[in-house]
């Protein structure tokens, strides 16, 4: 298998050589970000570990993927600080990946290349029994929402289409902000619910030509393609309203309460931002929304 490492940190370096010093492995190392792209065109590597916080090591890295190179795209392995782990989740979108948080322990990066290996040999023999990825690969098995590459295609493709129509597109983010908590207190089985719950709500109050899908863990992303600015706080707090009528009873009795709040953005059609940073934008409406005492806990981006 072909690795491509990009780091200047000769630690790392000397990890990832160590562990994959094996002759089913061919491993390039690129320090810099000069001939780095060079690579996505003439010689793609199966599994790419990218320190995420290197110049052109994260964002600008999937961006070129996507745009140089067609699915099935190689398996991205991030390495990232603590600080900019929720950047590395957020724009993997429709590349398959993880990320491991800085510094980064020999056997823990053996467990997630094993993972990668186990990804990329899965996807090429669905390549090789259909021809393409099915479609089964589009949703999420828990809400049956699309899963996150699905939405995220979905997204650059409205986009796409909202330039084209002279038409704007609000990008939303929805998240159970008590979600780690119900799970620890009331069990996973209870936190599996809430979330199935949720994505039902969201889904019941959109309009046919909406889309939703599962971010991560009990995060939603929802495109709302010709929503102008005026109405959209009223469709937001309209949804949010519907996710907080839901009675979800505990063994006591007692309601669970769930803590939803809503970050949302617009993509006009005549923005030259990326994808990536209007998602960026929708989470940081959502966080400030989170700190919000009155429901519903809608804001947007920017304020």
């Amino acid at each position: 298998m072909k690795v491509l490492l990009y780091s200047d940190d000769q630690s790392q370096i000397n990890l990832v050589s160590e562990r994959l010093n094996r002759d089913d492995y061919t491993l390039l190392v690129e320090q810099d970000s000069a001939s780095l792209f060079g690579h996505l065109k003439s010689d793609l590597p199966e599994l790419i570990i990218s320190n995420f916080d290197l110049p052109n090591g994260g964002i600008d890295l999937v961006n070129s993927i996507l745009a140089l190179t067609q699915a099935p795209f190689p398996y991205m392995l991030f390495l990232t600080e603590e600080f900019s782990e929720k950047y590395a989740v957020d724009c993997l979108g429709p590349i398959p990946g993880d990320f491991a948080v800085k510094p980064v322990r020999g056997q823990e990066l053996e467990a997630r290349i094993l993972v990668a290996e186990r990804s990329i040999a899965l996807q090429q023999r669905l390549l090789d029994q259909e021809g393409s990825l099915p479609d089964v690969a589009m949703y999420d098995d828990l809400t049956n929402l699309y899963n996150r590459q699905a939405i995220y295609e979905h997204a650059l493709a409205e986009i796409n289409r909202s330039q084209r129509e002279k038409k704007p597109v609000c990008l939303v983010m929805i998240e159970i902000n008590n979600g780690a908590e119900i799970q620890v207190k009331h069990g996973t089985e209870m936190y599996r619910q809430a979330v199935r719950f949720v994505a039902r709500a969201i889904r019941a109050n959109l309009r046919i030509y909406d889309l939703v899908g599962r971010w991560m863990e009990a995060k939603f992303f929802l495109i709302l393609p010709g929503l102008s600015s005026e109405f959209g706080q009223s469709v937001l707090e309209r949804i949010l309203g519907a996710v907080h009528s839901i009675n979800l009873r505990l063994e006591d009795g007692s309601l669970l309460d769930l803590d939803v709040a809503g970050g949302y953005t617009y993509a006009e059609p005549d923005s030259a931002l990326p994808l990536y940073e209007h998602i960026e934008h929708a989470n940081l409406a959502l966080s400030q929304a989170s700190e919000l005492k009155a429901k519903p806990r809608v804001l947007a981006y920017p304020k």
